[in-house]
C-alpha cells in the first residue's frame, strides 16, 4: 500500500470516499431494518388470536362490499370468530377471544330478527337496533384488546 504524502504513515480518505461509505451504509441497514426475514412473527399463543383478527378483517370487507348482505353473512362471521376462538390456549386470551365470539353470535342473531332495515313503529327504531349498535362498540373494544395484546409482527 502506497501512502499518498511520501509514506508518512498515514493514509488518506477522499471525501467522496465517506460519502459512498456512508451511502451503502445506510442501505444496508435499511435492508436489514426493514427486510421480510426481520419481521417479528407473533408468539404461538398469538398466531390463532392474529388468525381470530384477520379472519374478521376479511368478513368485514367482504359483507361491507355487498350489495345485498344478509342475516347469513353475519351468521358465517360470527362462525367463524366461533371456530377461531376454540383454537385460542392461552387462558387470557382465550377468554377475550370466546367473549368476542360470543357477542359476534348474538349481534347475528339480533340482525336476523332486526334485519337491516328495520321497519320504524311511531318513529322510533326497534328496540334491536339499540342492542345491535351496544354489541358493535363491544365487538370494537375486544378487537382492539386483542390487537393490542397480540398486535401484528
Amino acid at each position: 500500500m502506497k501512502f499518498r504524502d511520501g509514506g508518512a504513515g498515514r493514509l488518506r480518505i477522499r471525501p467522496g470516499t465517506i460519502m459512498v461509505l456512508a451511502v451503502i451504509f445506510s442501505a444496508v441497514a435499511a435492508v436489514l431494518h426493514y427486510g421480510p426475514w426481520f419481521k417479528d412473527e407473533p408468539s404461538e399463543e398469538c398466531k390463532p388470536v392474529r388468525a381470530m383478527l384477520d379472519f374478521n378483517r376479511e368478513q368485514t370487507t367482504l359483507i361491507g362490499d355487498k350489495t345485498d348482505a344478509g342475516p347469513q353473512d353475519y351468521r358465517v362471521w360470527a362462525d367463524g370468530l366461533a371456530d377461531r376462538s376454540g383454537k385460542v390456549t392461552d387462558p387470557e386470551l382465550a377468554a377475550r377471544a370466546v367473549k368476542l365470539a360470543g357477542l359476534a353470535s348474538e349481534f347475528a342473531t339480533v340482525y336476523a330478527v332486526v334485519g337491516p332495515n328495520p321497519p320504524r313503529t311511531d318513529g322510533k327504531p326497534p328496540e334491536g337496533v339499540f342492542r345491535m349498535s351496544g354489541l358493535n362498540a363491544q365487538i370494537g373494544t375486544e378487537l382492539q384488546q386483542l390487537d393490542a395484546l397480540c398486535p401484528a409482527g
